[in-house]
């Protein structure tokens, strides 16, 4: 039985319109990449991300904020 007929899906999901920087790595099969999303360089994501959100790292480690279209 194979993992997909069996339902059991092991790639993330990646919605319209993401951009995914290098180096960065994106795991687990119920994982899913919301559209309009940016996932910065050297990453690592194992949860889902929202849409219109910003993932990237800093001295602090990795941060997730919603983009602001307002500016």
């Amino acid at each position: 039985l194979s993992l997909e007929k069996a339902g059991v899906y092991e790639d993330p999901t990646v919605l319209d319109d993401v951009t995914i920087y290098s180096n960065a790595s994106i795991f687990g099969g119920d994982t899913i990449i919301g559209s309009q999303t940016t996932i910065g360089a050297n990453t690592y994501i194992t949860k889902s991300v929202p849409n219109n959100t910003i993932v990237y790292l800093n001295e602090q480690g990795m941060t997730t904020q919603k983009k602001d279209y307002t500016k």
